[in-house]
């Protein structure tokens, strides 16, 4: 029985490295996707950046036309695309799994 205990410690600490190192990994690449759920803020700064120029534009000309407001932004008409929702649950998922899988092994070390 003992060897037994020995053999699964040892698979359980291997099960631990593995799932530690999986964990890391898969934390970078979530890390590199998770800003594409959103909408970027430069595209809102150049909305309203040109929207500026244009108000300007109109007053140093001297100009009395209409000044183009233009009150919807870029970031509100974005929805991210199903491929990286998708690819950012997976991840999120897969992490979640590793982190289980680590808890569950270590209390069967404990154990």
């Amino acid at each position: 029985d003992e060897d037994m205990v020995e053999s699964l410690k040892g698979q359980l600490e291997g099960m631990l490295i593995f799932a530690g190192l999986f964990a890391g990994v898969n934390t970078a690449f979530l890390a590199l996707t998770l800003p594409l759920l959103s909408a970027d803020p430069a595209d809102d700064t150049n909305a309203l950046l040109a929207q500026n120029n244009a108000i300007l534009t109109q007053l140093v000309t001297g100009r009395n036309d209409s000044i183009p407001i233009n009150s919807s932004l870029p970031s509100t008409a974005f929805s991210p695309t199903r491929d990286i929702f998708a690819i950012n649950a997976l991840f999120s998922l897969s992490l979640a799994f590793a982190i289980i899988s680590s808890f569950l092994a270590v209390l069967g070390r404990q154990w």
